[in-house]
């Protein structure tokens, strides 16, 4: 199941709540818990050039830029060994705000 989130910033601003014009980025503690994990939304070269980076099966973090943040929960049981559960960390930080 894909999951996809469309972060707000809350008291931003003068606002309640509000999307951040230069969109967020958001970092995973381990990639391999993915099977999808992209941003979309912000075209600079840079937030491209990011968002199209890959790793290969290892166990580290990744950070991709955008408006949206698209995620899916991997699949691969092999991942898991003898563990019944895999934990990471999703930071979300708005670029414009600084706010986590």
């Amino acid at each position: 199941m894909e999951d996809v989130h469309l972060a707000q910033t809350l008291n931003y601003l003068g606002g309640n709540s509000t999307y951040e014009t230069s969109g967020y980025t958001a970092t995973i503690s381990d990639v391999r818990t993915l099977s999808q994990f992209n941003g979309v939304g912000i075209n600079t070269p840079e937030a491209i050039a990011l968002n199209s980076t890959t790793t290969v099966g290892t166990n580290v973090s990744k950070t991709v830029v955008g408006t949206t943040i698209n995620m899916t929960a991997t699949t691969v049981n092999t991942l898991f060994g003898s563990n019944t559960i895999l934990q990471a960390t999703l930071t979300v930080v708005g670029r414009d705000s600084g706010a986590r």
